[in-house]
Parts: structure tokens; sequence; C-alpha cells
């Protein structure tokens, strides 16, 4: 049994009025009682008014004690961001996972966790939080508490990932403007523009377009933004930090690189501008516009590249380096994710034999991850065969301060959703964790197991968080 001054102090707590009345001070006081009835904007209000976020009645309660125990998750989460101590102890030496355990508080004891709250802390009477959620009769949270325990901070709960979009600061980690990075950047748009309607045929007689509708460039935040008209439209951003290498190549080389040469037999006199190996969406109809613009991206990766970003400070663990490198071994464990895909249409018929959808086999491969924490990347080679004919390995970066959406789901329904008919297949279940980028580019990672595919995503958004970005933390 949990003994009588646990129970005493425990009921205290919960009686607001009895909290308030120890208050010391009539900002403490409003602090504590906007905590326990939830109230956000009261909290904001209070904290721009410079109002101590550690506070405490006489008894060594503070407003996240109380949000904790109460439940209020987002009052948890501003208190949290406006760095409230996740490991005060009140006078009797409960905290707030204390309380949150004590009263089955599932997400409050998952956000103190991913917060830096210590697990290992114990009741007044000596109990430790995974005894004290057993007696509580709290199965979830004791399985919470024992795989975070088990694993140091990196257990995997809950379904597979579901979407989370956050703003990302946009002055975040920006470098002032670099004199030689603005004319730069003038030059490169310029260039881009100058490029006119680019046409160019695709097998016997399907032909595409573009031209370069609009340019942003934007120096302080190191990147550059182009939308397209064509067919198909389009829109891409170049993030300089993160560019290796450039190359201007014509588009029918740039392809067979990619590994589409053999399906794709490209027709015209047209050039891309090839990015870490891979074709980019700067194209442009003569060699000579494609060097000069190849020649631009090269020098603003140079600058940009050269200036450190500034890391967001985070209230609370894992910290930027143990996050990057989790994700550096995961991605490295992942090993190769080899599967078969079918097509069909949606009431499971097969597509005629003249379809070019056809069955295939697939092979993907993630290795050689590292990661910087002094630039918020992680980079990685990737590579993919399909039916043993083509491929290719391509190195891979991840700019995390970039990272705008995360979303896991199985291969066959990100490819629904994009295309509902036909159908895709595999064998086995492949998962996909899709990386939305500022600007709206995506890159898609594959993984074999489901769990590895979550943990990466919670600890890439983490990551994004870390680098400037927002959202709540999750244990991962």
């Amino acid at each position: 049994m949990i003994q009588g001054r646990w129970l005493v102090h425990m009921n205290l707590f919960l009686l607001i009025g009895s909290v308030i009345a120890f208050a010391q001070s009539d900002t403490s006081s409003s602090l504590l009682t906007a905590a326990y009835d939830g109230d956000v904007a009261r909290i904001q209000e209070l904290i721009s008014n410079h109002a101590d976020v550690n506070a405490t009645n006489n008894d060594g309660v503070t407003a996240l004690m109380i949000a904790a125990g109460a439940n209020k998750t987002d009052v948890m989460k501003v208190l949290i961001q406006s760095h409230a101590d996740v490991n005060r102890k009140t006078r009797n030496g409960n905290t707030a996972l204390i309380f949150a355990t004590g009263k089955g508080n599932k997400e409050a004891v998952r956000i103190l966790l991913a917060a830096g709250a210590s697990a290992s802390a114990k009741t007044p009477d000596g109990l430790t939080l995974l005894e004290l959620a057993n007696q509580k009769q709290q199965p979830e949270i004791a399985q919470l508490l024992a795989e975070w325990i088990e694993t140091g901070g990196a257990s995997s709960s809950g379904p597979i990932y579901k979407p989370r979009a956050f703003p990302v600061d946009p002055k975040a980690g920006q470098k002032p403007a670099d004199p030689e990075l603005v004319a730069t950047l003038e030059s490169l748009k310029q260039t881009v523009l100058s490029s006119g309607r680019v046409t160019y045929t695709v097998g016997v007689d399907y032909t595409e377009w573009q031209q370069i509708a609009s340019v942003l460039a934007d120096a302080r935040g190191c990147r550059t933004t182009a939308d397209f008209d064509g067919h198909p439209r389009s829109k891409t951003t170049l993030f300089f930090e993160s560019i290796d290498t450039v190359e201007a190549l014509g588009l029918k080389e740039s392809q067979v690189r990619d590994g589409y040469g053999t399906l794709r037999p490209w027709v015209g006199g047209v050039y891309v501008v090839a990015i870490n190996g891979k074709s980019s969406s700067l194209r442009f109809g003569s060699e000579a516009q494609a060097t000069e613009a190849a020649r631009a991206v090269r020098r603003a990766a140079e600058i940009c590249r050269a200036a450190p970003v500034v890391v967001i400070p985070a209230a609370g663990a894992p910290s930027l380096a143990d996050t990057l490198h989790f994700i550096e071994n995961k991605l490295n464990e992942n090993g190769a994710v080899n599967f078969r895909g079918s097509y069909a249409h949606p009431d499971g018929s097969a597509l005629p034999d003249y379809s070019d959808m056809k069955s295939f086999s697939e092979s993907q491969r993630m290795s050689d991850a590292s990661a910087d924490p002094s630039t918020c990347q992680a980079r990685f080679n990737w590579s993919r065969t399909r039916d043993s004919e083509r491929g290719f390995n391509r190195l891979m970066r991840i700019s995390f301060r970039r990272v705008e959406k995360l979303e896991v789901a199985t291969l066959q329904d990100a490819f629904k959703r994009n295309r509902p008919s036909p159908i895709l297949t595999t064998e086995p279940v492949v998962y996909q964790l899709r990386l939305t980028l500022v600007g709206g580019d995506q890159m898609d990672l594959l993984f074999g197991e489901e769990e590895m595919a979550n943990r990466v995503a919670k600890a890439m958004t983490h990551a994004a968080e870390l680098c400037g970005g927002g959202g709540s933390k999750e244990p991962f």
C-alpha cells in the first residue's frame, strides 16, 4: 500500500484551493491556478510577463506538477518549452513524473520522459515509478516505463507513425546574408529565368515541357525556390547547405545515372543540373546555361556549408548528438529491404498485357550513414536495384532544419494515396517513411519492419525540432 504521507500529499495536490492557499505570490498563484484549469492562453500571458515557471507553493509544488497530475498536456508542453524544471522535487520529494504516474496519466508520463524527466525517481515512501504504476493498476504506463528504462530512453510505442507537420521557424539557424551569396543567387535566378521553354520527348510520342515561371532567392535562408509552368507542373527548392556535388549533364545521361535510362528514351538537346548525383528539376535548352547555373549552385553551396547552423536550445533530453547517433545507427541497421511488387485493378483483376506496369523485384539499402550535429544533417548511401537490371548508388543528405512533415505508411497505402488506380501489392509488406521538406520536395525511406520505421520517424521529428522546427517530443 502507498503510505498515508503519499496519499495526503496527492489529495492536497489535486485540491487546487489547498495548493493556491499556500502560493507564495499573486503571480505564482495565478500560474498554479491556470495550470490546474488548463488555461494555455493565461499561462502564455503570465510567462510573457516574466512569471517564474518554476515558482512553487509552500509545499514545493510547481505548475508543471499540477498540470502533470491533472493531465493538462497542452499546459505541460508550454511550460516545458519555457524551461520548466522537469525534475524539480516538492518538499516531500515528489516529482511531476511521480504525480503523472500516480494519477495514471499516460500522455503526461510520455511527455515528461521525452523532456528528460528521471525515470529513476522514487516516491517519498521508496516506491519506484514502475512499482507505483503496477500498484495503481496502470499496465500501459508500466510498459512504457519498463521499455524506457530498458532502452535508456529509446523505447518504441504506439501504432504506425501518423503524419506530423510542424512549423519551421524561418529565422532558425539562418546566417546573416553574405553579400557574395546574394550576388550568386541573383545570378542563378537570372540564368534560370532566361532558360525559356524547354521541350523534350519521352519514348515515341510523349512530349513534356517546362518553363520556370518564378524564382525566389533567399540568401538568409540559404535556399532558392523555383516554380515551373509546364507538363508536368512542378516546384522545387534547393537547400544549399545540403549540396555536395553539382554537374551540368545532358538529360539522357543524367537519367541513365538515375537508373531510368532504359525505360525513358529522352529525345532532344536538353541539359540538367545534377545535384548530389541526382537529376534536379533545373533543365535548360543549352549546355552553356546549364553550366552557368551549375557554377552558381556550386558556389552557393560552398558559402552556405562554410557557416555552422545555430541549434535551437530544447528543454530536456535526448540531445541532438544522441538523437542523430540513434538515427545513424538505425539507418545502418535497417539492412537491405527486398520485396516483390505487383499491380492490379482495384477489383483485383490483372492489368492487360500491354500495360507498362509489370511485376517487379526490388532491393533497396541505406548504408554508411553518418550524422553531424554541427550542421543538423545526416547523410547515407542509398542503393536501389530493380529486376537485377538497373540500379544506382547515390549519396543522400537530410537537413533536419528543412524537414516539415514525416509520415509512415505501408508502401501499398502510400502508392494508393498518390494514385488510386491501379493498386500496388508488395510481398512482404514494406514500410515507407516519407519526409516532406520545406518547399514541398519529398524523400522516401523504406524499412522492412514497422517498428524500425516508427522509431526513426520519431527520432527525426525530435531532430527537426532541435534544429529549428516545432512539435511535441515523444520517446523513440
